[in-house]
Order: C-alpha cells, then sequence, then structure tokens
C-alpha cells in the first residue's frame, strides 16, 4: 500500500478539526491497514475486511463479524476442484497461497514461467510480501485450521474467470456467503450480510451517526454495497462504470488527490455559507 497523499490527509484533519468522524472502509484486515494508514494519524476508525471487523483509530476490535471456521474449511475443500489460490485474512495475519494472483499485492496470473525460481522472483516482487502480516506458504490451510475463531475474509483468485462463475454459482447456492469480484478472475469472500455497507452501517449504529449524515468514497467491485447503505457515495474518477453510474456524484481520481479535492469544496462551500 502507498499510504494517503498529504493532501488527502490534510483534508481528513480538516473534517476531523470540523468534528466530522472519519473512518477508512477497506478490503484490507487489520494486519494489512496497521503502518502506512494507520500512521497517517487522519483516522478515527477502521472497517476492516470489507466490514467484518470495526476497530479504534489504534485498530483495537470494537466490533468482529468473522466467518466460523468450519465454513470457512468447508468452502476451502469445495473451491478446490476449481484450482482457487487462496488468502485467508484472519484479521492481524494473512496466509496467502503462492502461486496466486492479488490486488492487494499489485499481483497479476503467473507470466513468468513455472518453477520454483520464477515463483520466489515474484514473491519478491510483491510489496505485500514485505509486509510482516503478509505470510506466503505453499498452502494457506494451516492457517486456516489456526484460526479457531474465524476468519474474517477470504480471497480466492481463479486460472480463468469461468472457474470464477462456477465458483460463484457454487456459494449462491449454499446461500451463506457475500461475495465481491476484483477483476476477471479474483473473488473476496465474506459471511453473508457482512459487507463494506453494512460496516459502515455498523459504524454509524456505534457513533449514534444517523445514515443520511455519512459519507463515502470508492473505486472498486466491493464499495458497490456501500451504496445505499450510507447517506451519499462519490464515486472516485478511476472507479469501474458501474459504480460511477449508482454513485450519487464523482470526484477526481486517486492519483489526482480526488477525496480532497471533494473535502475541499465541501468546506469551503459550508465556509461561505455562514
Amino acid at each position: 500500500m502507498k499510504g494517503i497523499s498529504p493532501r488527502v490527509v490534510a483534508g481528513l484533519q480538516a473534517l476531523r478539526k470540523a468534528g466530522v468522524a472519519t473512518a477508512v472502509c477497506s478490503g484490507r484486515p487489520r494486519g494489512l491497514v496497521r503502518g502506512c494508514v494507520t500512521d497517517a494519524g487522519c483516522m478515527d476508525y477502521f472497517v476492516t475486511a470489507n466490514g467484518a471487523c470495526v476497530t479504534d483509530k489504534d485498530l483495537n476490535v470494537l466490533i468482529r463479524r468473522p466467518i466460523p471456521q468450519k465454513d470457512a474449511l468447508a468452502l476451502y475443500e469445495r473451491l478446490k476442484p476449481l484450482k482457487a489460490f487462496w488468502r485467508i485474512h484472519t484479521g492481524e495475519d494473512t496466509y496467502a497461497e503462492m502461486g496466486g494472483f492479488s490486488y492487494m499485492a499489485a499481483g497479476t496470473p503467473d507470466a513468468g514461467g513455472k518453477g520454483l525460481v520464477p515463483l520466489v522472483k515474484k514473491l519478491f516482487s510483491f510489496k505485500t510480501g514485505r509486509m510482516p502480516a503478509w505470510h506466503n506458504r505453499p498452502s494457506a490451510l494451516p492457517g486456516l485450521r489456526r484460526a479457531t475463531d474465524g476468519v474474517e475474509k477470504m480471497d480466492c483468485s481463479f486460472p480463468s474467470p469461468e472457474n470464477m462463475a462456477v465458483a460463484e454459482r457454487i456459494m449462491e447456492q449454499q446461500g451463506i456467503w457475500e461475495y465481491a469480484e476484483m477483476g476477471e478472475a479474483e473473488l473476496e469472500v465474506t459471511l453473508k450480510g457482512v459487507t463494506k455497507g453494512t460496516g459502515a452501517e455498523v459504524l454509524a449504529s456505534y457513533l449514534g451517526v444517523p445514515i443520511e449524515r455519512t459519507v463515502s468514497f470508492g473505486d472498486g467491485g466491493n464499495d458497490l454495497p456501500l451504496i445505499g447503505h450510507v447517506g451519499h457515495f462519490v464515486a472516485m474518477g478511476n472507479a469501474t462504470p458501474e459504480l460511477k453510474e449508482q454513485a450519487d456524484e464523482e470526484c477526481p481520481t486517486i492519483e489526482e488527490d480526488g477525496v480532497a479535492v471533494w473535502i475541499e469544496q465541501v468546506l469551503a462551500e459550508a465556509a461561505s455559507s455562514r
């Protein structure tokens, strides 16, 4: 993770001075948020692992909604014939199966050949491969078996979109899963009813803030559930077409510090109306 740009940090700090509570609503678990985002000092709360965990600014758990271990193990085994490569997010730790790919690791499907040497080269090119909370393993199953208090999120990548489509049908039939598509062959999986949207609602309820007074930003597939669960949704300029179509409005891209641009405009309008 690159962290938050100085301009966005300044904008969020200005919001806090104005009495607004700020929060990151991320697909990443606590262990992959710690450091670059927490050190920025501009967040009051974190909604991590697509809504599975709500924490304070120091990542102390306030509310946790994990996948029971038995259900996680069953899904792991059920999708094995589809050649799924897993990332198991327990909260503080992520166990990632080598050979797969993940947007969290800035990964792409293996294109550098097969065998141990290309795999090791690819492994150490990933930023997450150098993060203490990210553990690359031949199999994520041992980590899953240790997670007796459940896992917050499970991600999987497939060798083809067709395999992913079969996995989606299986999960729909089982009826206990939420999933978000992160590209053509990657899924994020949480327990039914656990999304970024319901995570935002849980935090708002915890704070006693009416939903209509909440605002959220997003750009990816796992941000879609925020729409309808927050009062106002702003799509980033780099967001997916589906997200832009359903958003209340659009701001500039992440590279253009779109969140900061929106905050600056809103604060300027508030100041001029006094």
